[in-house]
């Protein structure tokens, strides 16, 4: 995974870090947004491998619009967007995958699961 770099996206600040420090094991640099607003700005300036974004943003656009936003754009046609949650049943997998995430993470997560995650994609 070395020489990669995330976008996340996530409004909680514990749970930034906590995701933070997990990449930072996994030798992933990471850029940070807490709305996606705020992360679509990063993106006209940065260039990243995938998105972890948080589904429920508090207030804004939520991460399904965004995932949704960047979807239309040609370079993030094909990059994977996993979508990251705490709500998390077997019926949100098929929804997500459905409708454009390339995967998802139910919080909490660990790290195994995190890296799992990014090696299917």
């Amino acid at each position: 995974m070395n020489n990669k770099k995330a976008l996340i996206v996530e409004d909680n600040p514990l749970n930034m870090s906590l995701i933070n420090i997990m990449l930072r094991k996994l030798n992933i640099d990471s850029i940070q947004a807490e709305t996606g607003e705020e992360a679509l700005q990063l993106v006209e300036t940065h260039v990243v491998d995938f998105l972890l974004l948080d589904i429920n943003l508090g207030y804004g656009i939520s991460g399904i619009t965004l995932m949704e936003e960047l979807r239309t754009q040609e370079r993030f046609r094909n990059i994977p967007i996993i979508a990251v949650t705490a709500y998390s049943y077997r019926e949100l997998e098929r929804y997500f995958s459905d409708n454009g995430f390339t995967d998802y993470l139910g919080k909490p997560f660990k790290l195994d699961q995190l890296q799992q995650t990014l090696n299917k994609t």
